[in-house]
This record gives structure tokens, sequence and C-alpha cells, in this order.
């Protein structure tokens, strides 16, 4: 069960994103209970707004998930996993570099605009 507060791996990763790409992001938090290999639908799903290097208040996880593609829901309840969607790559196999350049060309692909309606510039950190 969570403690109220997300994982500290989590939120720096979010805050990382938000500041690099300078928009705001949503940390969704699944916490599922597993049985004997089984993982069943009881358990918590929390949600936070990531502003830059700020760690909003609590939102709703229900409206984050009701905007999401049906695929994302079904992992954060635990009934995908991740090797089972198409063209899914694993986040810890990416180095600093790989991840900012993929972000960057999702937000170019999307014409994201930055917080205050700045079109965002991503540009890759060095490694």
């Amino acid at each position: 069960k969570l403690t109220g507060e997300p994982p500290k791996e989590a939120v720096a990763l979010a805050k990382a994103i938000s500041i690099h790409t300078r928009i705001d992001v949503v940390l969704l938090v699944s916490r599922l209970v597993s049985e004997g290999g089984d993982v069943s639908l009881e358990g918590e799903i929390s949600a936070w707004r990531v502003t830059g290097a700020d760690l909003g208040e609590e939102i709703s996880p229900g409206l984050v998930l009701g905007g999401l593609d049906a695929v994302i829901e079904d992992l954060a309840i635990g009934e995908s996993r991740l090797a089972d969607v198409p063209g899914a790559i694993e986040s810890g196999s990416l180095s600093k570099a790989e991840a900012a350049r993929m972000i960057a060309r999702g937000m170019q692909r999307r014409g994201r605009r930055g917080r205050g309606g700045a079109a965002a510039s991503a540009e890759s950190p060095e490694e």
C-alpha cells in the first residue's frame, strides 16, 4: 500500500522530464497486490502533477486514466505486462541521452508547447 508519498526515484524522473521538456508531467503510481504470482485488482493507484521541480498535490487517478489510452490503464491495473505491449521499451535499458532524444522526438511530432505557451525545445544532455 502506498504511504501517501510517491517513490523518490519516480519523483526524480518526473521532475527531470518536466524540467527538461518544460511541460507538466503526471506521475501515476500503481501498487497492486500479488498473490502466488497472480496480480490482483486490489491495491491503490495514485497520481500527482509535477511542474518543473515541484511535486504538486495528489490528483484523481480516475480522471488521469480516463484520458489515456486503454493500454496504459491495463498496465496500471495489472491486466497487461510491459513485455506484452508491442514496441514497448524498458526505460531502465535507456541511457539519459537516449531517453532525452525520445522525449524530444515525441514533442516535435506532437507540436507540444512548453509552460507559458512557448514552444518547448528539448536538447539532449551529455551523458
